[in-house]
This record gives structure tokens, C-alpha cells and sequence, in this order.
């Protein structure tokens, strides 16, 4: 049996966002993930997710919060009139100009700042903000209470968690005939706590903003082993989960790689809630 080590994961909580955003300002960082963005359908689930609930072909300027490589971006320019605008808000220059290089759409419009303030840039008021993946590294009810500045009467703002990022309820699942990968790497690396946040706890954050909370569920997301390898291969990723080297991480992820039954497949739950301005 290996010998096992606790670490406590970089990304235990959203306090540490200043040290967040200095790693996904490297260009490395940002060209990983963008190279699994493309190659994998994770953010383009969860993007097209997001946007059936915002309700955009009418929409005539939207914010992608947190807008990263442009996965969601894309997803927005799918239904949006010829006539609608993105606001695509990073605070890493990194990732947009990783963004930048795949889409080239007139309609968007990039700017560099953080989630807090992001409705200083909106020159109008906004009929959604959507926010993939990324809005727990935020200061949750400031980024909050941005939304509510720039939201238009009637917009809307859904964004969704992780479940590695919240504490969702236990859910009955079947017994599991072979260990994901995930369970393989704990083999290695005892990962700590789960964040003390809650779903009420984001929800009543919404409404503390002057938001109305419409939905809130927990959404379920099947991934495949090469997918979930891929992903914890992205440096920043990966210190989310350990504080072990990168080198010896990859070698941790390496060793569950080769027992893991690579036909497995992993299910990924997220909470996905949509405010409203009424």
C-alpha cells in the first residue's frame, strides 16, 4: 500500500483569489487549458447548459463572466442575434488572448478586470451575465452584487460550481463495480476538506445582492477517464487537488492511470442556480 500524504488544496477556498489570479495569468496555464477546452466536451456542456437557462436570442448585450479561453463565449454567439454584444470579462489577459486567437467575432468585446467590478465596463444595461465554472474563485457576494448593478429590469444572471467547490447533499448512488480514477489517486494523496459553502449559502448570497433566486439544482455531468486525466494534467488544476510537486503529481496521476478500468465512467455534479432581476 503506498504511503499516503495529507495536503490541503490551494483552492480550499474563494479567499484565495489574488494567488488565483497570478497562476492563470500564465501563458502556459492558459494554452492548457484551452487545449482541453477544445479537445474535450466538459466546458462545452456546461456553456450550452448555461445558456439555454439565460434565455439569450433576444438578448442584446450579455457578459461572459469569467470568460476564460471562450468556451462559453462560443455558446453565447451560437443563439445571439446578428445584432447582440458580449462583454467576454477575464482577469487574466493570458486567457483572453488565448480566446482571442480562436474567435475573431465582431460582436465581442474584451475586457481585462476582476468579477467585482466588472459592471464598470458595461456601457448599458445588461439583459444577462453568465459565469462558467469560475465564479467560486470570486468574491462571491461582491461579484454578486456587480450582477445586480448591471443587470437590465428582467435580466438575468446563471452561473454554476462545481461540486469539488461546494458542499452538495449526499446523494444514494449504486455501488461501484471498479474505483474511478479519482478514488485511484486518493490511493496516493489523502486530498482535505471540502469548502464550508452550501448551496443556501451562495443562494442566500444571490438574495442579499437584491437578486431573486428562480432555480437552484444540482446537474449531473458523465466524463470519461481520459477526460478526467487530461483535466487534473492542467497544472492549475492540479493544485487544486494537492500541493505536491507538479512532477509528482503527474506521476501520482500516472500510477491510478494504469489500474484504472479505462472504460469507467466518472459522474461529475455541479449546482447551477439562475437569479433574476425583478
Amino acid at each position: 500500500m503506498p504511503q499516503l500524504q495529507y495536503v490541503t488544496p490551494a483552492w480550499q477556498d474563494a479567499g484565495m483569489v489574488d494567488g488565483a489570479s497570478t497562476q492563470w495569468s500564465d501563458r502556459e496555464t492558459a494554452a492548457a487549458y484551452r487545449r482541453f477546452a477544445a479537445a474535450y466536451p466538459k466546458y462545452r456542456e456546461t456553456s450550452h447548459d448555461l445558456v439555454s437557462r439565460a434565455r439569450l436570442e433576444d438578448a442584446r448585450l450579455v457578459v461572459d463572466l469569467c470568460s476564460g479561453t471562450g468556451a462559453t463565449t462560443d455558446a453565447i454567439l451560437d443563439v445571439l442575434s446578428a445584432s447582440g454584444r458580449v462583454l467576454a470579462v477575464d482577469r487574466s489577459a493570458a486567457m483572453q488572448a488565448e480566446a482571442r486567437n480562436v474567435i475573431h467575432d465582431p460582436r465581442v468585446r474584451y475586457v481585462v478586470c476582476s468579477a467585482e467590478e466588472f459592471d464598470r465596463h458595461a456601457a448599458e444595461p445588461v439583459d444577462a451575465v453568465v459565469c462558467n465554472s469560475a465564479i467560486w474563485q470570486t468574491e462571491m457576494p461582491a461579484t454578486f452584487a456587480a450582477a445586480r448593478r448591471a443587470l437590465a429590469p428582467g435580466g438575468r444572471l446563471v452561473f454554476n460550481v462545481g461540486g469539488r467547490f461546494v458542499r452538495l447533499p449526499p446523494v444514494d448512488q449504486p455501488a461501484r463495480r471498479t474505483p474511478s480514477l479519482f478514488d485511484l489517486v486518493r490511493q496516493y494523496v489523502i486530498l482535505g476538506p471540502r469548502p464550508d459553502r452550501s448551496p443556501e449559502m451562495i443562494n442566500q448570497w444571490v438574495r442579499d445582492a437584491g437578486l431573486v433566486v428562480a432555480g437552484s439544482e444540482v446537474v449531473a455531468y458523465e466524463s470519461t477517464v481520459e477526460e478526467d486525466r487530461a483535466w487534473l494534467s492542467i497544472p492549475i488544476i492540479a493544485g487544486g487537488f494537492s500541493t505536491v510537486p507538479y512532477a509528482q503529481w503527474m506521476d501520482i496521476l500516472e500510477k491510478a492511470h494504469q489500474k484504472v478500468d479505462k472504460d469507467r465512467k466518472s459522474t461529475i455534479r455541479w449546482l447551477v442556480v439562475t437569479a433574476e432581476v425583478r
